[in-house]
C-alpha cells in the first residue's frame, strides 16, 4: 500500500522584499537599472501628464462601457450595435468637452487618494485597500458593473492537482481568509458567515462582503462585446489610440 506524505494545506503568507529580487546579473535588475537610470523618458511627460484636477476618469477597458449603456437604459449583457454606438457616444461628448481627465487603467487609485481625480469608475476593493476615509464608492442609480476571476486547467495540466487546489481554496473557510486578505468579494457561498467568525469588524464591510440588495442592482458585461475587434478598435479611437 502506497504512503504519502502529508502535506500541510493550510494558508501562508510570506514576506517579499522587492528590491532584494533584482539581483545584479538577471535581466530584470538590468531593466530595473535601465529604466531608472539609462532610459529618458521625458517624452511620456505629455501624453500622461497628471498636473490637472477635478475631471473624472474611465477604466480603459469595456467596464466603463457597461455602467454608460445602464444609464442609456441599455442591458450591458446583452450588447447591440445600437446599444454599443449610443454609449460610445456619451464617453466621445465627454471626451470632446474636456471632461474626461484621462482613460485609466489599474492606476487610477492613487490618483483618486491624492485628489487628482474627482471621480472615477472604481472596483470596491480597491477603494476599500486603499483605507482613505476621504474616498466613497457608490453604485450608480441605474446600477453597478459586476466581474469574476475564472479558474481554468489547460490542457495538458493535472487536473487532479488543480481540481485539489481548487477544492481547497473553495472551501468556505479559506475563502474567507482570502476575501479578508484581499478585500474583494467572494463567490464563494458561506463566505461572509465564515469572515465574521475570523474578523466580524472586516465582515461588516459592504465594499468586501456586499448585502444581497447590493448584489441585486449588479450586472455584468456581455462576453460577446469584450472580445468584439470592431468595438475594441472603436473604443481605442475614442481614446486617441
Amino acid at each position: 500500500m502506497a504512503r504519502y506524505k502529508q502535506i500541510d494545506t493550510q494558508p501562508k503568507f510570506l514576506p517579499v522584499d522587492l528590491a532584494r529580487q533584482l539581483l545584479p546579473g538577471t535581466f530584470e535588475h538590468a531593466v530595473h537599472h535601465l529604466v531608472e537610470h539609462a532610459i529618458d523618458l521625458s517624452p511620456f511627460d505629455q501624453r500622461f501628464r497628471n498636473d490637472a484636477t477635478g475631471a473624472p476618469a474611465y477604466l480603459l477597458g469595456f467596464f466603463s462601457l457597461g455602467l454608460v449603456m445602464l444609464e442609456n437604459g441599455d442591458d450591458p449583457a446583452k450588447v447591440t450595435d445600437e446599444s454599443f454606438d449610443r454609449a460610445l457616444a456619451v464617453i466621445q461628448k465627454a471626451q470632446d468637452a474636456g471632461q474626461i481627465r484621462r482613460f485609466y487603467g489599474n492606476d487610477y487609485a492613487q490618483p483618486l487618494s491624492t485628489g487628482d481625480l474627482a471621480a472615477s469608475m472604481a472596483w470596491s476593493g480597491d477603494i476599500l485597500n486603499l483605507g482613505d476615509p476621504k474616498l466613497k464608492w457608490v453604485i450608480p442609480e441605474k446600477g453597478g458593473i459586476i466581474w469574476t476571476d475564472n479558474m481554468l486547467i489547460p490542457t495538458g495540466g493535472s487536473v487532479p492537482t488543480a481540481s485539489t487546489y481548487m477544492n481547497f481554496v473553495y472551501d468556505p473557510n479559506i475563502a474567507a481568509q482570502l476575501s479578508l486578505g484581499a478585500n474583494y468579494i467572494s463567490s464563494v457561498k458561506g463566505v461572509p458567515e465564515e469572515a465574521a467568525k475570523l474578523n466580524p469588524d472586516a465582515a461588516a464591510n459592504t465594499l468586501a462582503f456586499p448585502t444581497d440588495d447590493m448584489l441585486s442592482q449588479m450586472h455584468q458585461n456581455d462576453p460577446a462585446m469584450l472580445t468584439n475587434p470592431d468595438y475594441e478598435k472603436r473604443w481605442l479611437a475614442v481614446q486617441g489610440k
